[in-house]
């Protein structure tokens, strides 16, 4: 299981789920994205950035995952310890908000600039954080990525955003069996725009949702550094018990 967390957050904000998955005997690897993670959000709060995220990182996140599994074939291929734990047969990939977006990419998902420039270019106002950071993305290079790791063999996808990153034609590409959890008072990332349409538009099987209700954006894992400055009217209450369906 290779876990990766959303923008401003830290990889130990998921400890938790990691413990629960490797006391059931998976191998878990949770990366730093260093171009996105909380020090990067605090130097940009701070002043000391000039932009909130940087749009080669819809390309350095799934490329850090890639890069992380060709790492763990070389350990294989010359470690006989390695070997004996690791089934490479058989990788899945969680990601939480941002970190959504790039197991998307890993899964077959593929970046759609056209659609990005014609949702960022809309003169209507919406209150959607997430879309914020996808229109980010306008200002990538004028070429195709090919983000696609097919040793991923399933994702589940937490919180969601890439509505705008990749829409329909590109979600329907993910051909890897999927989870999505959502939660119904998510204004982070809005579920409905953000979470119930592409669970719509995917054609991967089986494909399931969960909706936590009255859950936030922050409520599938219990509070962590990761979220220690959001306002509370965002991150919601009861996170522990919204941490323990997620384990589930």
């Amino acid at each position: 299981m290779v876990v990766s967390h959303g923008f401003g957050a830290v990889k130990e904000d998921f400890i938790f789920l990691n413990r629960h998955l490797a006391s059931h005997g998976y191998v878990v690897v949770a990366p730093d994205h260093v171009g996105s993670d909380l020090e990067y959000r605090r130097q940009f709060l701070s002043g000391r950035l000039n932009t909130l995220l940087s749009p080669i990182e819809f390309v350095n996140r799934p490329q850090e995952i890639s890069f992380l599994i060709d790492e763990l074939e070389r350990l294989v291929a010359n470690s006989p310890e390695w070997a004996a734990r690791l089934d490479l047969e058989r990788i899945a990939a969680i990601g939480d908000s941002l970190g959504s977006s790039t197991v998307m990419a890993l899964a077959g998902a593929e970046l759609n600039r056209a659609r990005i420039v014609e949702t960022c270019d809309r003169d209507v106002f919406t209150l959607n954080f997430a879309l914020y950071l996808e229109c980010r993305a306008r200002f990538l290079p004028p070429k195709d990525f090919d983000l696609s790791d097919p040793r991923i063999k399933a994702i589940i996808s937490a919180h969601n955003m890439g509505a705008a990153l990749y829409g329909p034609e590109s979600i329907a590409k993910i051909n890897v069996p999927i989870l999505m959890v959502a939660g119904s008072a998510d204004v982070t990332s809005p579920v409905v725009t953000e979470q119930f349409a592409p669970f719509i538009w995917l054609q991967a099987e089986p494909r399931y949702l969960v909706l936590l209700q009255r859950g936030t954006h922050f409520s599938s894992k219990p509070p962590g550094e990761g979220a220690g400055d959001v306002p509370n009217i965002l991150t919601g209450e009861h996170r522990d018990i919204g941490a323990s369906y997620y384990k589930g």
